[in-house]
Parts: C-alpha cells; structure tokens; sequence
C-alpha cells in the first residue's frame, strides 16, 4: 500500500470512528441538551448559527485551493503555490471585514427581520449571535489551510484533529450544561473549542512547511484563471448554504421558533446521513487530478466511480432504509412526539442523497477538469426551486412545505440535470454505472424492507430496548443480503480486513498496555 492509499484508507476510518462518535452523542445529549435549554432556545441557537454558516462559507474556494495546489504539488511548481495562496489568504481577510459589517446589520435589525419572535426570543437570540459572530469573524481568514492539508493528503492528520476537536466540544458542552450555563455556555463552547481546532491546524501546517504563501510575485494570468473557477465554486457554495441555511428564517418569518425546531431535528438527521455517506469525499481529488493527466481516463474514473459509489451506496442504502423501517419510533423515543413531523420531512430530504452521493467521484472529476460550471448551474437550479417552494409552503405547511420543497430541488437540480452533464461532459457510461451499482442494488433494499418490517411488526413499542432490537434486525438483515446479492469478493474482502484492521489494534493496544504494567 502506498503512501497515499494509506492515508486515505486510515483517514476513512478515522472519519468513520468520528461519525460514530458525532452520532451517538447527539443522539444522547440532542434530546437532553432541549430539555435543558427549552424546544424555544433550540430553535433559536439553531437559527443563530444557521445564519452564521450562511455568511461565512468559503464562497467554494475550498475546492479551488485544494484543486489548484494539488495540480502545483503534483507539478512542483512551489512558486505559482506560494503567488495562489498569497491572493487566497488576502481575500479571506478582506472578506472578513465585509461579514463583520453584515452580522452587525443583523444584530441591530433582528427586530425587524424576526417578526414572529417574542421579544425576550430575541432578546436571547441576539446574546447567542453576537458570541457566534465575533468567533467566525477571528476565525474566518484561516479556512483556506482545510483546502492545503487536502491538497498535500494530510488526511490523517486533518481527520484526527476534526476527532479531538468533537470530543471536546461534545466534553465542554455536557459540562456547561451540567452546570447550568444555559444557552450562552453551549455557544461559547462552540466557539472556544472551534478557535482551538484552527489553531491546531496552523501550527501543524507551519511546522510542516506546506503552508507556503510568502511572496510579492504576482501571476495575473493564473488569478484570472482561480477568480473565473471561483465564482462557479461561489455560486454553489452560496445555493448549498441557502437551502439549509435560510431555510430556518423562512420558517421563523412565516410559522415561528416551534417549527424551526422540527426542521432542525430533520436538518441534523439528515447531515448525520451526508457525513456518514461523504466520509470519503475529497480523499480523491488529488487521484482524479493525477488520473486526468494520463492517457483513457474516461474508463479510469468511471472505474473508480463505480468502485466508490458502491461502497458509499452500501452506507448510505443502510441508513435510508434502516430510517424508513425504525425512524418514526426512533424519533418518538428520541425527541418526544411534539417531533413527529420530522419523520416524513427527513425522508424528503434525504431520500435523494441515494443517487448524489454514489456520483461523488463525477462532481470530483468537474472540480479537476475545471468544468465546474455545470455542477453550480445544477446547484442553482437546486437552491430556486428549494428556497421559491419553501417560500410558498412554509406558511401553510411549516417545516414540511421546507422539506417537500428541497426534495424537488434535488431530484430536479441535483439527479436529473447532473446526470445529463456527468452524460454529456463527462462522456461518462451512466448504464453501466447504474447498472453496475443502482440495479444491483435492489434485491438487498427488497429483501430488506420486506423482511425487515415483517420482522419488526409484532415486537412491542414504548421502550429503548425494543427499538434497539428492532435495529439490529434491521441491520443484521441489511448486511445479509447485501452479502449475498450485492457486495463482489474485493468488496468483502475490503470490509473484512477494515475489521481485521479495527480489531487488531484494538488487541495490540491491550497487549502493550499489559506489558508496560
């Protein structure tokens, strides 16, 4: 195994062990953390830190950084390196100074904007902005270093520091809350444990000398080539943000803070399905990168297409269907039943992840290429008709007429037409990529909503434990027939030495702890 196989694989792992972790403890301290605080608190912290992720996005740069300093690394081109980055972090600063003017905006007319909001709402909600906003502010000029340590495969060291940083923030949080900090000690946590987490990776970077971007040279033909990228990489950026991001202003505008907390349980849920589907994301761009400058790439990266979507459909096929068997208990057991509606409006929103995501090496080959045009045309087209629906429904519907309005966004914007580029510029073999993948896929998602839900109808409800065994039903059936019917012998092999893998350091670690005893 090479050097950067090697780091992709322990940094999928890692993720994954980070995703477990992100999970389980939200799905413990989730329903606690709203007990303590109030379903009204929640859904204000949610709507603070939506609209803080709404302004200080990275405007796509993330993939234009890793895109053009993985191709400089590739080339050892240190000196264009240093000209991009030197812009980029420039950029990020003045940019900055335009948010900090635009979360002042909102702190001194939240009266304004929040209508629904009672005053003592808004009271609280502006407390909780003000921290959220100074800390994304300080740390804002430093999201660049994310798109380098990608570009230079530091993964392990990336996905390690993402690990610490979440038991940390979840550790700070049970402790403040504990002690009865309330709604403005969850949010300094936040922020205290985020500033940490930047820190870490500036001084692992510097040390490591591929943070490189002291130099007064100036390339305007490359600038013009990163600023055309960008505004693409921008506009997808800024339509992803406004799907989910506004979405709880919306809700706050039209059916109040109640509402907003139902979506944010179908928001949560539904990142914790992308996360866990995505876990392998951007380990590949640097690969596509070095695969589109040999000769017949086409059928190399269909190849690798079908090889990754597989293995993320296997994930994300587990969790869609484990969802619609047990999600409504689950989310009765979890929440309260003041909940129920994120049910349905959870499925709508993730349902079509079933396609996007097994595509993931598609969007990653327009990033290298440099066409990614087409996938913001997708995305805008995604966002219009998201946020034009949610803006018609969300006053009859609530939560709801959010969810069935982001649904088709994403069948339209993000199935149909990405589809239709991936066709047409990509010349990529969708029948045999569909095939290969999506069709061999039905007989586990058959076998297992039919077997699963006559397995699970006659055991009782009400207590953790029966729906705890309802889950290992499921999954255990889901695992069976994806063995039989759909997994090939490299991928059986492939999850069997992870376990393998998983199992023997846990042993050896035991072992060592012994002898030092």
């Amino acid at each position: 195994m090479n050097e950067s196989s090697r780091q992709i694989t322990t940094a999928a792992i890692i993720s994954y062990i980070t995703i477990a972790i992100n999970i389980i403890a939200g799905l413990i301290y989730t329903p606690w953390m709203i007990d303590q605080i109030g379903k009204s608190h929640y859904g204000l912290y949610t709507l603070a830190m939506s609209i803080i992720a709404l302004f200080t996005f990275d405007f796509g740069l993330g993939e234009a950084i890793t895109r053009y300093v993985s191709k400089f690394v590739v080339e050892g081109d240190k000196r264009k390196e240093a000209i991009f980055l030197n812009s980029i972090f420039k950029f990020f600063g003045y940019v900055s100074i335009a948010i900090f003017v635009i979360f002042m905006g909102v702190y001194f007319f939240a009266d304004k904007i929040y209508v629904e909001l009672t005053p003592q709402e808004l009271h609280s909600f502006k407390q909780v902005f003000i921290i959220a906003a100074l800390f994304a502010v300080v740390s804002f000029p430093f999201k660049p270093v994310d798109g380098i340590l990608f570009a230079h495969e530091r993964f392990i060291f990336f996905k390690s520091a993402v690990l610490i940083h979440r038991l940390l923030t979840i550790g700070s949080t049970i402790l403040v809350l504990v002690l009865g900090f309330d709604l403005m000690g969850l949010i300094i946590v936040n922020a205290a444990t985020g500033l940490l987490l930047v820190i870490i990776k500036l001084v692992y970077g510097f040390k490591h000398k591929i943070i490189n971007y002291r130099t007064k040279e100036k390339d305007k033909e490359l600038m013009k080539g990163v600023i055309k990228f960008s505004v693409w990489t921008t506009l997808i950026a800024l339509t992803q943000r406004l799907i989910f991001n506004v979405s709880p202003s919306i809700i706050a505008a039209f059916s109040g803070s109640t509402q907003i907390s139902i979506f944010a349980i179908a928001s949560t849920l539904e990142g914790y399905t992308w996360t866990v589907a995505t876990a392998l994301s951007g380990l590949f761009l640097a690969k596509v990168t070095r695969l589109l400058k040999q000769g017949d790439n086409e059928k190399k990266i269909l190849a690798l297409m079908i090889k990754i979507g597989r293995i993320q459909l296997f994930i994300v096929g587990l969790i869609i269907i484990g969802f619609t068997l047990v999600g409504q208990e689950f989310i009765l057991r979890w929440v309260g039943p003041d909940f129920q509606e994120a049910y349905l409006i959870t499925l709508l929103i993730i349902i079509m992840q079933i396609i996007s995501i097994t595509q993931d090496i598609a969007k990653t080959s327009l990033v290298a290429k440099g066409d990614i045009k087409y996938r913001a045309i997708g995305t805008l087209i995604m966002g219009t008709i998201s946020l034009l629906g949610s803006l018609l429904l969300a006053k009859s519907l609530g939560a709801l007429g959010v969810g069935i309005s982001i649904f088709f966004g994403q069948l339209i914007g993000n199935v149909i037409y990405m589809n239709y580029v991936y066709a047409k510029k990509l010349n990529i073999n969708l029948g045999s990529f569909f095939s290969q993948v999506h069709l061999r896929f039905i007989p586990t998602t058959i076998i297992t909503l039919v077997l699963g839900f006559m397995s699970i109808y006659y055991i009782p409800t009400g207590r953790w434990l029966w729906l705890f065994v309802k889950i290992i039903i499921v999954f255990l059936i889901f695992v069976l027939s994806a063995w039989l019917t759909f997994l090939n012998k490299e991928e059986k092999t492939l999850f069997v030495s992870i376990i393998k893998r998983i199992i023997g350091k846990i042993f050896n670690r035991r072992k060592k702890e012994k002898s030092d005893v």
